[in-house]
């Protein structure tokens, strides 16, 4: 059985994300396990009692909720706490220790700045783990995954494909491979239909496409990218954290946050395992 792990500090974004996972695996056989982790450093055994108890309350409430809200729980639905001075790690520990296939998680916090779209702990996350996270906007809802564009340095494209398509079989989406290079090379260096057959042909897969953009602006190409083409996730592989900073933490995440609230999906580069 498919195993997702929904992390949540109960934050409206963080409940914005399970409502998001709930809808898309909806009809799938998945187990569903939200995960509270308590920042805990060995206080009172008293407080830690008492935090573990209002964060089941908390769950309680949630259920509520989302019965209220006619979105249906699954059977499997669980609810766990962990608690340590370390929640990213213990976030992905945990995840290892229970074989998880996915990390579905709010993209920003309550005690975040909304001026980006990923926040500096969903950042860390994705940085510790090797399991794919999908980090979800806040404020946005889910809607039928039939596009997901993918933005490629083309450095592993035969790992990346066969992980990215793997996953978009499950929604039978079209995949859009971008790949945005510097003037200097020229344009004669990829031939976008020769790439995309390549493609097809190899992951035996006919919902792909190939696009070479030419530009130094490789961000903003990106972003232009994807306003025009409006996919339901923008997936990302990477194996250093200062290239998701880049893309979505930085000077370019304004206008990202601002005008693409798209959940964004990312995996760990072929080197990383």
């Amino acid at each position: 059985m498919f195993k997702v792990l929904l992390p949540t500090d109960f934050s409206n974004t963080s409940q914005n994300a399970i409502v998001y996972a709930l809808e898309m695996f909806k009809g799938f056989e998945v187990d569903f396990d939200l995960l509270h982790v308590i920042f805990y450093e060995g206080e009172e055994a008293n407080d830690l009692k008492d935090l573990k108890k209002n964060a089941t309350h908390e769950f309680e409430l949630l259920k509520n909720k989302l019965e209220k809200n006619n979105i249906e729980i699954p059977k499997h639905f669980s609810f766990h706490i962990e608690h340590g001075n370390h929640i990213s790690q213990m976030i992905d520990n945990y995840a290892n220790d229970h074989k998880k296939d996915l990390l579905i998680i709010g993209a920003t916090g309550e005690i975040f700045s909304n001026h980006h779209l990923l926040s500096e702990r969903t950042i860390e996350l994705i940085s510790v783990t090797k399991i794919p996270v999908l980090s979800i906007p806040n404020n946005t809802s889910y809607k039928k995954i039939n596009d997901i564009i993918y933005a490629t340095d083309l450095s592993d494209i035969d790992f990346e494909a066969r992980e990215l398509i793997a996953f978009a079989k499950l929604f039978d989406a079209f995949v859009h491979f971008v790949h945005v290079f510097p003037e200097m090379l020229g344009t004669t260096r990829f031939n976008p239909d020769h790439i995309t057959n390549d493609l097809i042909k190899k992951f035996k897969y006919p919902n792909i496409t190939f696009d070479a953009i030419m530009n130094n602006e490789v961000e903003k190409s990106l972003v232009d990218f994807i306003k025009e083409k409006k996919p339901a996730i923008v997936a990302v592989f990477t194996h250093k954290r200062n290239i998701i900073e880049q893309l979505f933490y930085n000077s370019v995440s304004k206008e990202v946050s601002i005008k693409i609230d798209i959940p964004i999906f990312t995996f760990k580069k072929n080197t990383e395992f």
